[in-house]
């Protein structure tokens, strides 16, 4: 039985993949004249680090100084992309009934993601989450937990919310992502992606694109 959900955020609760690629191809243009292909995208960016994604790009050797201010850098074109597109920018369909309706029904909600602190934050202010989630308890990249495929940072998410493993759900939208709620030894593994790019990843339970029919599975 699902007591708790863990949730990666990007591109989980909000698809913000076209936001993502956009900053990342700013910044990593800027920085080495290269693009990102979608492939890149899927297995070096997505669920990924920032500093494992500038290491993948920038292979010489970076300072925790330099990866700092190139993250910060990131991050400020990121929010800015975000605040101009609100297409994107919201929540996913049916996510509100969906969280509304888990806390009525006693289920614990975390967030676990490769985001920082400040965009976690960000979030935070942007998408009302404090009326479901509790800022403390996100687990967030904090620069010392290993990245996806590593289950570090679910394994915290669940921690903070005294979750048992096996009456855990973790919905992901990454091959990294869902890896690591593997690798977390976790109940279920929802993988979650927009319609018409739907490629139902290894290791997933189970594939949505929105939220109101995985209501209507778990109600």
């Amino acid at each position: 039985m699902i007591k708790n959900i863990i949730f990666d955020f990007n591109g989980t609760m909000i698809f913000d993949n076209s936001i993502q690629k956009k900053a990342w191809l700013e910044i990593i243009h800027n920085k080495t004249g290269r693009n990102i292909t979608e492939e890149e995208f899927s297995l070096h960016v997505a669920g990924k680090t920032n500093s494992d994604t500038f290491k993948y790009y920038l292979p010489k050797y970076l300072s925790d100084t330099q990866i700092k201010s190139l993250s910060a850098k990131k991050e400020s074109i990121y929010q800015k992309l975000c605040l101009q597109d609100q297409t994107h920018f919201k929540l996913v369909k049916g996510l509100s009934d969906f969280l509304d309706w888990c806390i009525s029904n006693d289920i614990s909600l975390n967030i676990a993601t490769a985001s920082e602190m400040n965009n976690v934050k960000f979030f935070f202010k942007h998408l009302n989450l404090a009326k479901w989630f509790d800022i403390n308890s996100v687990s967030f990249n904090d620069g010392m937990t290993p990245g996806k495929p590593a289950p570090d940072i679910f394994i915290r998410g669940m921690n903070k919310i005294g979750a048992d493993p096996r009456e855990t759900m973790i919905i992901e939208d990454s091959k990294s992502g869902i890896l690591a709620a593997r690798n977390a030894e976790v109940g279920k593994v929802v993988q979650i992606c927009e319609k018409n790019t739907s490629i139902h990843l290894l290791g997933a339970d189970q594939l949505i694109s929105d939220y109101v029919d995985l209501l209507m599975l778990m109600s």
